[in-house]
């Protein structure tokens, strides 16, 4: 899921639209590109939330004094993550930065999985998933 987003918010980039600026595009749909949730406040895997929004940011940009000027739109992904204590942190990406974190996400996972798990590089397909692959 997190391959295919960022193969997403690569295309957005690319892509003409009514974003001129590079950074304020992101994949079309919802506002939210991924969460990872409790399932019930009980779970105990995992002990933390993570999740993804992209907000529109209006910012006022003076010309020539205070009463002139122009509501300037951005977008940004707040990526939001807390844990069972209720501390959390946010990050601010543009799109670029986005892409660059979840190739970065999606790398280390494919390695640490294709390890442990037999997993093809670059593939969404996990060969013996939850059982570890020992070596023969």
């Amino acid at each position: 899921m997190l391959a295919r987003l960022a193969r997403g918010v690569a295309e957005a980039r690319e892509e003409m639209g009514e974003w001129g600026d590079p950074d304020d595009r992101f994949p079309r749909g919802e506002d939210e590109l991924f969460a990872f949730r409790y399932r019930a406040r009980t779970d105990i895997v995992g002990r933390g939330e993570l999740r993804c929004q992209v907000r529109t940011i209006p910012v006022w940009e003076p010309r020539g004094g205070r009463a002139r000027g122009e509501w300037r739109l951005t977008r940004r992904a707040f990526v939001e993550a807390w844990g069972s204590q209720g501390v959390g942190l946010r990050a601010v990406l543009t799109s670029g930065q986005l892409g660059a974190f979840l190739d970065g996400l999606v790398a280390e996972a494919e390695d640490r999985l294709g390890t442990c798990f037999g997993m093809e590089r670059n593939s969404n397909l996990i060969k013996g998933a939850g059982t570890i692959a020992r070596p023969r």
